[in-house]
């Protein structure tokens, strides 16, 4: 099912500073799916203006506002759901950069 790795970056530089510094922290395996339309005039999807989905194992070191970077494409890690399909994998919300 997950088909797809992608690399985690985590910001290592203080609130406020004006330049991000990222840093790589592993990869991981996954599967990224857009949302439908549909979907995106949720509550919690349509506050946090996701537009994709990304399905990884419960162990992978994942947090709010990490960067993924999946198949050329980078996105931000905007809200985690621990419980998704009975705990095989964690659904993780995300905004396309």
């Amino acid at each position: 099912m997950l088909k797809n790795t992608a690399k985690v970056f985590r910001k290592t530089t203080g609130t406020g500073q004006a330049i991000e510094n990222w840093r790589e922290i592993g990869e991981i395996r996954c599967l990224i799916v857009s949302i439908s339309f549909t979907e995106g005039l949720l509550g919690d999807l349509a506050q946090l203006k996701i537009d994709y989905k990304m399905y990884i194992l419960p162990e992978a070191d994942i947090k709010n506002g990490d960067k993924i970077l999946s198949l050329g494409q980078n996105y931000i890690v905007q809200k985690i759901d621990n419980i998704c399909q009975m705990n095989k994998v964690v659904e993780c919300l995300l905004t396309k950069l």
